[in-house]
């Protein structure tokens, strides 16, 4: 979570595309973000509770939202937030608004309560983050291509095998191979043969 306009911008710049991005809707606030787990691949997969949470965090770290008993909250995969140059520090916009969920949140003190006595405060170097989670992405891509180069080349084989196979059943069992010349037994060729009778 940013504390200010600053901190928002710094979290904006190194947050994974996969990141949960929470705000209050029309109204200043802290930007709170989800890091998704790797298993949850849809926004709508977030648990409820989390939800919840996460809105309420948001909703108590607007100047103007914590004074109202509702509020709304935006929220949208980090990939969605747009950064133009001439935006103000901190201020985003979305790529695709319909990509953007909202919910509303009533004010709920014992839950915040409850967050506050939990708060762990940390200062980790984001752009090391980011940076070793981009290189362990492309390392997977990397990874993905080489399998997929690998199955690809094993189908093709297959492909050309089963067609040179095809290929060869045509021709034995065409007239014209069995006709040649070089491919005719006699009958006396064929009783000096040991398989022969």
């Amino acid at each position: 979570m940013g504390k200010d306009k600053f901190e928002n911008e710094e979290l904006l710049k190194y947050a994974f595309p996969q990141d949960v991005w929470f705000h209050v809707s029309s109204l200043s606030s802290a930007h709170v973000y989800l890091r998704m787990p790797e298993e949850l691949k849809d926004i709508n997969d977030i648990p409820k509770e989390i939800l919840e949470e996460c809105g309420q965090l948001t909703k108590e770290n607007s100047i103007q939202g914590c004074k109202k008993g509702s509020v709304k909250i935006v929220y949208t995969f980090a990939a969605n937030l747009r950064k133009e140059k001439p935006m103000a520090t901190g201020e985003v916009s979305f790529h695709d608004n319909s990509k953007c969920m909202y919910m509303n949140i009533s004010t709920n003190k014992k839950l915040v309560k409850a967050i506050i006595k939990t708060k762990r405060e940390e200062n980790p170097d984001l752009k090391r983050i980011y940076e070793d989670k981009m290189k362990d992405l492309e390392h997977q891509e990397k990874e993905l291509k080489v399998l997929e180069e690998h199955k690809k080349k094993e189908e093709d084989m297959k492909t050309k095998e089963a067609k040179l196979k095809e290929k060869e059943d045509q021709k034995m069992a065409s007239f014209e191979y069995m006709m040649k010349r070089e491919n005719m037994t006699t009958n006396q060729e064929a009783a000096q043969d040991d398989d022969f009778w």
